[in-house]
């Protein structure tokens, strides 16, 4: 058959789960009329042929099988077809090496193959991670941030993670150099918005630096600014306002807790593109040092940060306005307080902009040592209301060396809990169940849902993020 076809991919170097888009131009050679299906990206069209160079194995992927191919189209001769499509879905490629891939195209009875591109994936361990969601509230998709510790020097990687079918980490995005033991964070937008751009900063030694990332990857040059002391640490997550394009990144915020008098201070940041960050003014805090602040920004683009800290009655939990924010002459607002040492906390903003906080504490930590699960809802006019604390059955004797707390989708607490040497999940069920072992080994985890149900976010080293259900089954998947 007198057709011809190039495959173009750019970049040819690339990060495990890198999802570069691919070119696929048809030609036809002549002299007579050939008819094309369109589009080209359609599985029964379109497959690929990966050779992994190191061992000489060579595979065709087909998508699905059996489908039927889509109407075809006459083209004249000299006259061209292009498709678009990403690599990794055609290529089921998803470990770091060196590989070369063609296009393989059915037309009819006939197969019709491209050229050859080669194509070299660097490996990805993660670790420091830290995750947003798209729309600053619920949702399957999310970003994350985290230091590729597999990368000499080591690198900041954002990925793209979607706990959905065929899902998983659905691409991945090389960032700043940075030192190993830095922790980065990542931004949010307002709740009800969305946005696939970030800012991402991290502090490194007296500085804090920052780098906007666009939705397409396109990277500004991190900017730094001498933070107040180096025992300053950014408050997760950041924030960005939306709508911005790669040519117009949109301004980001960070806050500063600084240790000092009393409670120490909040210091707003303000990013933009090609200038320093510039630090605000710091506000006070009364009372003791926080165990725990996170911000959030309900759908009116105000911003907030929840703190707990101890009072003389035990641990107060309050909302307090983003210091240089709109709504920075707002009066906090108490949640609750509560008995016991803090564990882990976790904030969410649901459709009606309701705000949820569930807070693992453990309370009695010299006897009893009972591990308990608070919550409450607080909207945006109304007093806060507390649910009834949920004790964990989790064994006195065992530590607890990290926890995770999540709301899943009908904003109902889960809490994943390590002793330091495995891990154990409760969920919706009000059960404590052993989480999968591959937990143990990960160099990062942490808890989402699949389907109202709770999944596991892990760092495999080398291979990047996957995803797992919580009977250790990974989502579900067509591979070719």
């Amino acid at each position: 058959m007198p057709i011809e076809a190039k495959l173009t991919i750019t970049p040819t170097d690339l990060l495990v789960q890198q999802n570069p888009s691919c070119e696929l131009t048809l030609t036809n050679a002549g002299p007579g009329d050939v008819a094309i299906p369109t589009p080209l990206d359609h599985p029964a069209v379109l497959g690929m042929r990966v050779t992994e160079i190191s061992t000489g194995i060579e595979v065709q992927r087909w998508r699905e099988a059996g489908l039927k191919p889509p109407a075809s189209r006459p083209v004249k001769a000299g006259n061209t077809v292009t498709g678009y499509f990403g690599l990794i879905p055609v290529s089921h490629i998803h470990a770091p090496g060196t590989f070369e891939v063609s296009a393989l195209v059915r037309i009819k009875l006939d197969l019709i193959e491209s050229n050859r591109v080669r194509l070299t994936l660097a490996p990805v361990t993660p670790r420091s991670h830290a995750a947003v969601t798209v729309n600053g509230g619920h949702s399957t998709i999310r970003y994350s941030v985290s230091i590729n510790r597999a990368a000499d020097p080591p690198r900041l990687v954002r990925h793209r993670i979607e706990a959905v079918n065929e899902g998983g980490a659905t691409n991945a995005w090389n960032m700043a150099e940075v030192p190993p033991d830095v922790a980065p964070q990542i931004s949010s937008c307002a709740n009800r918005s969305v946005t696939h751009a970030h800012w991402v900063a991290w502090i490194e030694g007296e500085n804090l630096r920052a780098q906007h990332i666009a939705a397409d990857g396109t990277l500004t040059r991190p900017e730094s600014v001498r933070v107040p002391s180096k025992d300053s640490r950014l408050v997760a997550p950041l924030s960005i306002d939306p709508d911005g394009t790669p040519d117009n990144p949109m301004p980001g915020r960070a806050l500063l807790w600084t240790p000092g008098v009393a409670g120490g201070t909040l210091t707003p940041v303000t990013f933009a593109p090609g200038a320093k960050p510039q630090l605000g003014e710091p506000r006070p805090l009364d009372g003791s040092p926080p165990v725990w602040l996170q911000t959030f920004e309900r759908s009116d683009r105000t911003a907030w940060v929840i703190r707990a800290a101890k009072t003389e009655g035990g641990q107060l939990l309050q909302v307090l306005p983003w210091p240089g924010s709109v709504n920075a002459a707002a009066t906090p607002k108490k949640i609750g307080v509560f008995d016991g040492d803090f564990l882990a906390g976790t904030v969410v903003l649901d459709d009606a902009d309701t705000l949820h906080v569930a807070v693992l504490v453990m309370v009695d930590p010299a006897r009893t040592r009972q591990v308990r699960l608070l919550t409450w809802r607080c909207a945006a006019m109304d007093q806060p209301v507390a649910a009834d604390p949920l004790d964990i059955p989790w064994p006195a004797d065992e530590p607890v060396s990290k926890a995770i707390v999540r709301f899943d989708p009908r904003n109902i607490p889960n809490a994943l809990i390590s002793n330091g040497v495995s891990w154990h999940f409760y969920d919706a069920r009000r059960e404590l169940k052993p989480a999968p072992a591959v937990l143990n080994t990960a160099s990062t985890v942490d808890l989402v849902f699949f389907k109202a149900s709770p999944a596991f976010l892990l760092g495999k080293p080398m291979f990047g993020f996957d995803i797992i259900q919580s009977d250790g089954s990974p989502l579900p998947h067509r591979c070719g």
